[in-house]
């Protein structure tokens, strides 16, 4: 936390103020774009501009993860032929930013072009996974696979106006994933521009490429009620510009500035100056905001997400500068010391001093509002003289005699995460003073770069939901091969089994029933500490309104739909 931010609090912001640039809404954010193409983007900002630039076929209504409703496709289908069959009429006279007419073609090279992109830290496995119930598109050595191309053309066909996906197994949660990346893009407009044409001797061409080779990258055309205007790179500002030509309800507002700005103090005075109408803050930085004149802070809104400590099995050492004196490469796969990490923790009094309440105890890898979720907390609490005994049992004595010396990095962007590690840090050389934690803060994309290379001993990662359902959390806080374990290899077969039997399980209590023994797998290996499911808050000026919070919108509550938001005093 940076603490000389206390001094800003005394400020006051104007009581009220005219209303600045009334058709136009400034956000602040902390995260710059880095691809607009729809089977790379993948990180809050690419995702904001993809939401509201383009559509899904289907969609969740906000507030409500449970039901879908049409968007591009009439229907929400129902599945047929075992649930292994959906139909997606297509909405006629829907056109795209540049004048194109929607067409069912379009969405069959959509979906198809998101699988078949299948670009290093994308998303396309997502959708991969539930047509062929593959992880990837390509090889242990990186060349796509020879049989890849076939399937997903296969699973994706036209017949009349209607697209409709054949899964090549049931997928229980196949309409959430649609829900969310089923977006759909112009194939005319693409291929006129260079992008893949659609044929099976191009695919190679766009398997695991990289997105600036490819005009999807730079430029967007899609259907939604907003159109990129610009996007300043060198500035890190995206302009988006009413679409006048939408089909459904159009956007209230003219245009949308999203600016990148990290500094918590230019933040702060241009919304109270009115030069911006709503701000990222972390929660250690409420409290310079609460009160401000003109200003609204709207706290408690969930998110689907949770927040953990990971372990890794196997510390690469030798290009690590996080593992030091008594920190081997096999120093977490000792039990011991991953339950007595989970010891040291001061859940409850992060909760109320850090968070100020707006977060809870994290009871597993579900969050709460997700089928799956369980009420019962983990066994695991604040307790130094059970950390205590857990360390002297670990390896035989000597990690309790010999100590040790680690790193526990955070990402610079996420003042908390310092906070917590600050009280690891102290709770574990209370105990024992040769036990040393240094407490360093890190560009994200240093720490991006050290994750791959398996080199961060300990390390808080936090999982927002890319899709409503329990498999989107299990997969890629648990199984082997997912995001976290393939960085830090606790894999295991029968969670992995376990994993596997709960995505396809058709009947919902049954599906409970799997995720209930996978989250006792979990106790049991103990992979990473759960810690908290933040509660995010939203700042933005009293003159703003519209706001809808959708939790699995990506970036809430900072982000939400545009169409609904305006200014009036």
């Amino acid at each position: 936390m940076r603490f000389f931010l206390l001094a800003l609090a005394a400020l006051a912001g104007p009581v009220s103020a005219a209303v600045k640039n009334p058709d136009t809404l400034v956000m602040l954010t902390g995260i710059t774009a880095r691809s607009l193409d729809p089977a790379s983007a993948y990180g809050g900002s690419d995702l904001f501009v993809k939401y509201n630039v383009y559509e899904t076929l289907i969609e969740n209504p906000a507030g409500d993860l449970s039901r879908f409703g049409p968007l591009l496709s009439t229907e929400v289908p129902s599945p047929e032929e075992g649930g292994t069959v959906f139909r997606f009429p297509i909405r006629e006279g829907v056109r795209f930013h540049d004048g194109g007419e929607l067409s069912p073609e379009d969405a069959r090279y959509s979906l198809m072009r998101f699988m078949l992109a299948d670009r290093a830290g994308g998303p396309s496995s997502l959708l991969l996974e539930a047509v062929t119930g593959l992880g990837s598109t390509q090889d242990e050595g990186g060349a796509p696979r020879s049989d890849v191309f076939a399937r997903v053309s296969r699973a994706v066909s036209v017949e009349g106006n209607t697209v409709v996906v054949r899964l090549e197994r049931p997928f229980a949660p196949f309409l959430s994933v649609i829900a969310r990346w089923g977006v759909v893009v112009d194939k005319e407009w693409a291929v006129a521009r260079g992008d893949w044409d659609g044929t099976r001797e191009d695919w190679p061409r766009l398997n695991g490429s990289k997105s600036e080779d490819f005009p999807f990258h730079f430029e967007t055309n899609g259907t939604g009620p907003f159109r990129l205007a610009r996007w300043d790179r060198k500035q890190d500002e995206i302009v988006f510009e009413r679409n006048e030509q939408y089909w459904g309800t159009p956007a209230k507002l003219s245009a949308v500035r999203l600016i990148k700005n990290e500094d918590f103090n230019t933040k702060r005075l241009m919304l109270l100056n009115g030069d911006a109408d709503s701000m990222h803050a972390d929660p250690t930085q409420l409290s310079l905001l609460r009160g401000a004149g003109g200003v609204r802070v709207i706290e408690g809104l969930p998110v689907l997400g949770v927040q953990a400590l990971y372990f890794n099995a196997s510390i690469n050492t030798k290009e690590s500068r996080f593992a030091g004196e008594g920190v081997g490469p096999d120093f977490f796969k000792d039990r011991a010391i991953r339950e007595a990490f989970a010891h040291l923790i001061d859940y409850e009094g992060l909760i109320d001093q850090v968070y100020r309440g707006n977060a809870e105890r994290a009871t597993g890898f579900i969050p709460r509002g997700m089928p799956g979720y369980d009420t019962e907390l983990p066994p695991y609490r604040y307790d130094l003289k059970k950390a205590e005994a857990l360390f002297r049992s670990a390896r035989r004595g000597r990690v309790w005699e010999r100590g040790f010396h680690l790193v526990l990095p955070y990402a610079s962007w996420k003042d908390s995460d310092g906070v917590v590690a600050r009280q690891i840090a102290a709770a574990a050389r209370k105990i024992n003073p040769k036990f040393v934690i240094e407490v360093r803060e890190f560009a994200y994309p240093t720490l991006a770069d050290m994750l791959k290379k398996r080199a961060i001993p300990l390390y808080f990662g936090g999982w927002r939901a890319d899709y409503a359902d329990p498999h989107n959390m299990a997969r890629p806080m648990l199984r082997s091969g997912g995001f976290y374990q393939s960085n830090f290899g606790f894999g295991d077969p029968e969670t992995d089994r376990l994993i596997d039997s709960a995505r396809g399980e058709p009947d919902p209590d049954k599906r409970a029933e799997l995720y209930a023994k996978i989250r006792r797998r979990w106790l049991e290996t103990l992979p990473f500490i759960a810690l908290f499911t933040e509660q995010w808050a939203r700042v933005e000026r009293s003159w703003v309104r519209g706001f809808v919070h959708n939790p699995i919108y990506p970036g809430a509550p900072s982000y939400s739909p545009l169409a609904p938001m305006f200014k009036k005093e």
